[in-house]
């Protein structure tokens, strides 16, 4: 169904996509378990790091990677900073559902945000609801004698929503 006119156009386009996707001259293909392993480093070095606050330079020198192969791994992520916030949020999220009483600006400097108005914008962006709205549905009454066990699947599901 294509026009004849456009195959020189999605010739191109191909092309620059194989150019991208293939690695420098020189450097030796990474196995899809190389990135995995990679990756799993890296998630490590930010779960010891003190939470917002890691070095690239020392991530780089810890895992044995290049900052380029580094990107590249968390670019599905958005990069590697996007990465640690949507973990950081997962982890606010999780403190929340597990009933944690501190105040919002307590948690999230904990978790290394240091402004509470940009937490809260980013909490409601990425789950859709905010802070006030998630303790709202997780102290409502229960109305009948069996919705502890219904609170707690809420709960559980909430929870498992907080990690994706």
């Amino acid at each position: 169904s294509l026009r004849r006119s456009a195959i020189p156009a999605l010739s191109r386009i191909l092309c620059d996509l194989v150019t991208m996707a293939l690695p420098a001259s020189g450097q030796p293909v990474p196995r899809s378990s190389d990135r995995f392993d990679l990756r799993q480093k890296a998630i490590r070095y930010l779960s010891s790091a003190p939470p917002g606050e890691f070095s690239i330079i020392s991530l780089l020198k810890e895992i044995g990677a290049t900052r380029a192969t580094l990107y590249r791994t968390f670019q599905s992520d958005g990069g590697l900073r996007a990465y640690d916030r949507k973990r950081r949020l997962g982890l606010v999220h999780r403190s929340i559902v597990d009933g944690d009483t501190r105040t919002v600006t307590e948690i999230g400097a904990s978790l290394g945000f240091g402004d509470p108005a940009n937490l809260a914008r980013q909490f409601q962006r990425r789950y859709g609801y905010t802070i006030t709205q998630l303790r709202g549905l997780l102290s409502a009454p229960r109305v009948a004698p069996q919705s502890n066990d219904t609170l707690h699947t809420y709960r559980e599901a909430v929870r498992s929503l907080s990690m994706e």
